[in-house]
Parts: C-alpha cells; structure tokens; sequence
C-alpha cells in the first residue's frame, strides 16, 4: 500500500510518499481502506515536533494523520458491529497518527458509520473537529435550543463545524470572523455575525451561555463579562492555566473554564453521524489535495487562513 512516511522532525520537505505492507488486525480490530483524510495543523505540528511529550521524543509517528474516511475490508472475530463493505469514519489519536494511507487497522472504539449524506471528501474532514465542537457544546456547556453561543474564528475548520452543529441543536450563534469570511460565516448558518477587524466580540451587553474561541485570541478572565452567570467558556490552545488550574477553580465559581483535549470517542461520533445526515449537514471545504501533493496541502494549511477544512484524497493513483 501507498502511505505518506515520516522519519524525521522537521517540515513538509521531510515527508515521503513510499509503499510499506498493509497492517495486519488483531481480533478486536478493523481493517479500514482510506478513501480520504483530513489534514488538520496539529498534523504538521506533531511533524514540527510540538508535542514530543505525545508523540515521541526521538521521531514523529511513522504515518501522521487522524482523520480519515473508508470501506471496511477486514474486520477481526471478536468484531460483530462492523462487516466488510460498511462505509466508515472515524479518528485515531493524532500525536499516535496512522490515516495518512491507503490502509489502516483500527479499533470499533476509533469509528461510527458515515453520515449517508457525505461523500468520503466531506466525511473525513469532520472527526476530530467535530469531536472536539461536541465535547464543548454537549458535554460542557450542555448547550440547548434557548442557548446563545459565540463562536471566535467561526469560519475556520473546527469554528465552522461548531457552528453547524450548534445550529442543528437548535442555538443561537454569533459568529466571529474577518471581513473576507462574512458571506460565509452567514452560509454557515450565524444569527449575528462579528468583524472583528471593526469590533471587540466580548464588549458590549450582549452575554452568551456559551463562548468557545477557536481562534486562541481571547482569555477567560477578559470573556467572562460576556458571559451570562453560568456560562462557559473554552478554548482551543491547551495551557497550564485551563488544564490545570481552571478545574480547581471552577469549583468555586459559576461560570466554568474548560481545556477541550480531544479523543476518540464512538458515541460522540455516532451522535455527530445522527445529526449530520438528519439536518443535512455538509462541512464546508475548501480544497482537496491527492495525497501525493501533501506538502503543498500543508504549506496551504500553514497560511492560517483556511477557510473550513483541507483534505487528502487517497483514491488518486501516485
């Protein structure tokens, strides 16, 4: 099989595109064909050797990638859920990686069953920021119809999907974004949508139930007067501060911080699935790569200025 091969930290110039056996499942695993994978920045930052601590201090996981969407081919015998031809999506944890390939075994607890509405291209863009959007609009703000949610960054790749799924719930949402992204951030479904070139999203007198800034710009100590008394605030850049002191904290005051740290969770997945295809739910991207161009895929991704999410298309011949 073709898979896209790491042996070094460093840039997109290190990667290999080269032809390795196919994994071999045990009796509780699946063996997937990748159809498509996202490519998200946490990929070419686990490549730039940001998180060691996760991946390994000597070299970076042999194939990256966590997001992926595919055909069942193989599944192990203890494995009932599953059989051969059943289309699949799902995420492996991306410090530990493995969807950058044609082929990969995974566990039931790592996929639910495609979105029927999604092609394999749209579906393997959603996991991990879909995971991560539900993790702080279910499980921590414990968003609801009546609820007003703001959303820093609402046309970026997990801002995006946090909007579409805040919708789906039946939220309202500000969205926060800059000029270029305003017609999008109204196709994506925002009741209100913020400049933030022209203005401060947390001034003014409007309060919010829930506020997750995907854009890592704004503290919880400056967003908690936007914030309605029991409201909640997340943020997508992990830090002493949220993780460890924010926990403790949070004890001891109404409105809540929380750290989002994703991970794969069948569930959360299955429940994505389920609303996806009842709302007809299709995330927005913005360019498909053959997988065999992943270096540009990831210099493009390293602009910062990705609208929705990029995706490698693994049926393309190299």
């Amino acid at each position: 099989m073709h898979a896209i091969l790491s042996t070094q930290y460093g840039n997109e110039t290190s990667l290999q595109i080269g032809q390795i056996d196919a994994p071999n499942i045990g009796p509780d695993q699946l063996l997937v064909r990748v159809s498509a994978a996202g490519l998200n920045p946490v990929d070419w930052k686990t490549l730039r050797g940001d998180a060691r601590a996760f991946s390994g201090w000597r070299r970076p996981p042999h194939i990256l990638g966590a997001d992926f969407a595919g055909t069942v081919q193989q599944v192990g015998a203890n494995v009932s859920a599953y059989q051969p031809g059943d289309k699949v999506f799902g995420m492996v944890p991306a410090f530990k990686g493995g969807a950058f390939a044609q082929l990969m075994a995974v566990s039931p607890d790592n996929i639910a069953p495609m979105p029927q509405n999604l092609s394999f291209i749209e579906a393997a863009s959603v996991p991990l920021v879909a995971l991560t959007s539900h993790q702080f609009l279910f499980q921590k703000a414990k968003t609801q119809p009546q609820h007003h949610v703001l959303i820093n960054g609402c046309c970026g790749g997990l801002g995006h999907m946090a909007v579409l799924l805040a919708k789906a719930s039946g939220a309202s949402v500000t969205g926060v974004c800059s000029t270029r992204n305003i017609a999008l951030a109204k196709q994506l479904g925002c009741d209100f949508v913020m400049d933030y070139t022209q203005v401060d999203p947390i001034k003014g007198d409007i309060q919010y139930d829930g506020i997750l800034d995907t854009a890592s710009t704004m503290t919880f100590d400056k967003a908690r007067k936007a914030l309605r008394p029991n409201g909640v605030f997340s943020t997508a850049l992990p830090s002493p501060q949220n993780l460890l002191m924010a926990p403790l904290l949070n004890r001891f005051r109404k409105q809540k911080e929380h750290a989002l740290w994703v991970r794969p969770d069948p569930a959360a997945l299955a429940h994505i699935s389920t609303l996806l295809a009842q709302h007809n739910i299709h995330p927005h991207i913005e360019k498909a790569y053959p997988f065999t161009e992943i270096a540009k895929a990831i210099r493009h991704s390293k602009t910062g200025k990705v609208s929705g999410k990029l995706v490698l298309d693994f049926t393309a011949t190299p």
